[in-house]
């Protein structure tokens, strides 16, 4: 099976450190978050806390991923790494939560939102990456 030109453009090694990165960071936030989701007890500040700093977290899997091929696609590296970790991550609290018993509640459509807004911080990240390193993207 051949690959198109933009598969073809894809930094696997940029992806793969990306990704790991993003997994240390996301999962030690989704950890936090599994264990919040258990405490019924006004964990709602802590929560937000979490909420933002794990955007901030695929910002940063996005910028390791621009930053490793900031002249071929680095937006789209961005988004992808994000993405993959997002999906990554979602599937191990899945595992988790099932494994402790927890009711998973989930809709369509917050997941959808939060793979965008996943990718999106990637994006984000990547672009700051790439215009702190002096390249034209």
């Amino acid at each position: 099976m051949a690959l198109s030109g933009t598969a073809r453009q894809l930094d696997r090694r940029a992806l793969g450190r990306a990704i790991g990165v993003g997994l240390l960071l996301v999962g030690a936030l989704a950890a936090a978050s599994f264990v919040l989701a258990g405490d019924e007890d006004g964990a709602g500040g802590l929560r937000a806390l979490v909420f933002v700093a794990t955007v901030v977290a695929f910002g940063i899997t996005g910028a390791v991923a621009g930053r490793g091929s900031p002249d071929v696609l680095p937006h789209t590296h961005g988004a992808l790494a994000s993405f993959a970790t997002y999906v990554a991550t979602q599937a191990a609290l899945l595992v988790a939560s099932a494994a402790a018993g927890r009711d998973v509640e989930a809709s369509g459509f917050g997941i959808a939102l939060s793979a965008l807004l996943a990718a999106l911080a990637g994006m984000i990240g990547s672009r700051i990456a790439v215009r702190r390193s002096g390249h034209a993207a």
